[in-house]
């Protein structure tokens, strides 16, 4: 019997904050534990007042996760530079062509950058005298700054990673992916609004939005003066169509109406400039995470728009749940458990 180490998967959220511990044994992965935390919840002042590292470690010790190995995102800090074109070179040269080209693209000193990079396959010819690659970074400060404050909680992080490609994990580890097809991945969140081109097996590329979720919140509350709470109740009547539901606001209402369907036009704009791939490898599934999706159906609305399969993938579909491991029948992971994609993402690449 062959045992890992246990990996903490964490997913540290505008809104919520979620972890998974798995691990894995011969060739099965196991969900040891794992929790989610509404940050929102019994918190009047939120989210002015959103004290996440706090709240994080009384999580982590409800649960006894203290001390974990784990792998975590940085959300919005973590940048991308996708096909960055460079001529075969041996590997060991590939680091300084790497940080050269970063130094001339982003005018900054590349020492200053944490990065890293895979090589992008079946976009070139294969007689090109080039490889593609698909490069990560961010400041140096950032990630700094990220790791002395995990470590405040007492754990113990090994990589900090991009959402986008715990996302592409989890649909790859499922098997959604089909081989030489193309699949869209739309990570609907609070604070941000990513879609990624995936083919097979490898993320291509991925655009994440100026407009998410939040912005809506904002919106509201610039607007209309609406606080955070009011404006999480105007959401749900997006896809609730009772006439006895009291609406105290309809301008309100119809601006976030505006706003969200702005958010959906340029998701689909964003795929539209990903049909050229479309023809030579076409455009099989679209996968939908985050909890913007939820607002209405938007399985439905890009179903009708691309004439594909849309779905809201399960990452725990190739799991095997802790046969100690107790869960009540309205818990998230049954309930919601898309909810639990990157905590879940982030976990297996640290296992696979």
């Amino acid at each position: 019997m062959i045992i890992n180490k246990k990996i903490l998967g964490l997913d540290l959220g505008n809104r919520n904050l979620r972890g998974t511990l798995l691990y894995k044994e011969n060739d099965s992965i196991i969900l040891y534990k794992y929790f989610s935390h509404d940050l929102a919840s019994g918190n009047d002042q939120f989210p002015e007042k959103n004290d996440l590292f706090e709240n994080l470690k009384i999580c982590l010790n409800v649960h006894e996760l203290n001390k974990s190995i784990t792998i975590l995102g940085i959300g919005n800090n973590m940048r991308s530079l996708d096909l960055l074109q460079l001529p075969i070179i041996p590997e060991d040269e590939l680091d300084s062509a790497i940080e050269s080209e970063l130094e001339n693209k982003l005018l900054t000193n590349p020492q200053n950058l944490c990065y890293d990079f895979y090589t992008i396959r079946n976009t070139l010819p294969e007689t090109s005298n080039y490889n593609q690659f698909k490069l990560f970074y961010t400041e140096k400060n950032i990630i700094f700054e990220m790791i002395k404050s995990i470590k405040s909680v007492s754990l113990k992080p090994i990589v900090i990673d991009a959402e986008i490609l715990a996302l592409s994990t989890i649909v790859v580890f499922n098997n959604y992916v089909t081989e030489n097809k193309s699949h869209i991945i739309i990570d609907m969140g609070e604070n941000h609004t990513t879609i990624g081109l995936q083919i097979g097996d490898q993320l291509i590329h991925h655009h994440t939005l100026i407009h998410s979720i939040g912005s809506i919140t904002k919106k509201l509350n610039d607007d209309f003066a609406i606080k955070y709470k009011q404006s999480e109740l105007y959401k749900k009547l997006l896809n609730n169509d009772n006439p006895n539901d009291k609406i105290e606001n309809i301008k309100a209402l119809e601006t976030l109406q505006n706003t969200y369907v702005e958010i959906l036009n340029e998701i689909q704009i964003k795929i539209d400039s990903f049909s050229s791939y479309f023809e030579k490898y076409p455009l099989d599934t679209i996968f939908f995470f985050g909890g913007g999706h939820e607002l209405i159906d938007c399985c439905k609305i890009f179903k009708e728009r691309y004439n594909v399969n849309v779905i809201t993938p399960n990452p725990f579909k190739n799991i095997n749940i802790h046969q100690y491991l107790k869960y009540a029948p309205n818990d998230i992971i049954l309930k919601r458990p898309h909810s639990m994609a990157v905590a879940v993402g982030f976990a297996l690449r640290g296992l696979l």
